[in-house]
């Protein structure tokens, strides 16, 4: 397996040392920043057959993972008080890297940069750190939390007055709106500024107590259903 890795790696790195077959130069007068993505023709699309996925974690090892020089933890050390930031994707086409920094700290950035391209550790420790985040991920989503997820989403770009209820949310909507609480049995509304009874739900422990239409009682309504 890290075979594989050290193969594909190769051709990604070699692909550093050579000259860029195309540059797309974005200038952006008014950000501090300094942004450099390289992109590889290599997507999942790649992957061995019984080996898929191999793009993405070795895509993965290497932003996310030490190099030669430098460990992952002394990557971040130096990275942090600059706000910089390392990070990877991969689709089923291409695989992208992404180097961002101040321009304030580009020089100390840049060889580090070109340090994670053209020398990747390829260390356990840091494959075994990405192999069980990206299996914990995977282990964790929870298939219903991603359909309510996904709904939401969709439901916002409507307007900004449309939102997605989950079940239990609607339930308790309910119960504000309409009045309707199905514990006792009973539907309410505020008459005369008393709580009052609509009326009792068939089969409930309102139903059975006794409770009318138009109690406004509350002290009554409980005491009727505390013996019924």
């Amino acid at each position: 397996m890290k075979k594989l890795y050290i193969t594909l790696a190769a051709a990604i790195t070699m692909a550093v040392t050579v000259t860029a077959q195309e540059v797309v130069e974005l200038k952006q007068p008014n950000s501090n920043k300094v942004v450099v993505k390289l992109m590889f023709r290599n997507g999942s699309i790649s992957d061995p057959a019984g080996k898929e996925g191999l793009t993405d974690i070795t895509t993965s090892i290497i932003s996310d993972g030490g190099t030669t020089k430098m460990t992952k933890s002394q990557i971040d050390d130096a990275l942090y008080p600059w706000s910089a930031f390392i990070g990877a994707s991969v689709d089923k086409e291409v695989s992208i890297f992404t180097f961002q920094c101040p321009s304030a700290y580009i020089d100390q950035f840049y060889p580090i940069m070109m340090d994670v391209m053209t020398s990747p550790a390829f260390s356990q420790e840091d494959f075994a750190r990405i192999k069980s985040n990206q299996q914990n991920y995977v282990d964790e989503v929870d298939a219903q939390n991603l359909i309510y997820g996904a709904a939401t989403g969709m439901i916002a770009t409507l307007d900004p007055f449309s939102h997605f209820m989950v079940p239990e949310a609607r339930e308790e909507m309910q119960t504000v709106t309409e009045g309707q609480f199905g514990g006792l049995g009973i539907r309410i509304m505020m008459k005369d500024g008393w709580l009052t009874v609509i009326t009792p739900l068939p089969e409930t422990p309102a139903y059975r107590a006794g409770v009318l239409p138009e109690d406004s009682s509350l002290f009554k309504i409980l005491w009727q259903l505390k013996f019924a």
